[in-house]
C-alpha cells in the first residue's frame, strides 16, 4: 500500500494524489484522511466509520498540507498493518 502518500502524477504538474486502489483500500479499512485550510495553516482529520456515520477519528492543525498528508500517513499505516492482521484471521 503507498498510502503514504500519494503518488506523483504528470509530468510538469508534479500533482500527488492518491491512486485508485488506495481510495478503495481506505474505504475498505473505513477510514479517509482530508485536509483542509484552518485560519493561516491546514488541519489534517482521520475520518472512521462507525455505524454507518463518518467521525472524526483524530485531528491535527500544521503549517502545510504536505505536513498533515504525512502525519495522517503514519497513522493509516498502523490502521492498514490491524486490517492485514484481522484479514488473514478471518
Amino acid at each position: 500500500m503507498h498510502i503514504s502518500g500519494c503518488n506523483y502524477s504528470g509530468s510538469t504538474t508534479r500533482k500527488k494524489m492518491l491512486m485508485e486502489e488506495d481510495i478503495k483500500l481506505l474505504i475498505q479499512m473505513d477510514h479517509w484522511v482530508s485536509v483542509v485550510p484552518h485560519e493561516k495553516k491546514w488541519r489534517g482529520v482521520i475520518w472512521r466509520e462507525v455505524d454507518g456515520e463518518w467521525k472524526s477519528h483524530r485531528s491535527r492543525v500544521h503549517n502545510s498540507p504536505v505536513e498533515c498528508y504525512e502525519w495522517a500517513a503514519g497513522i493509516i499505516e498502523v490502521v492498514h498493518e490491524k486490517y492485514k492482521e484481522k484479514q488473514y484471521y478471518e
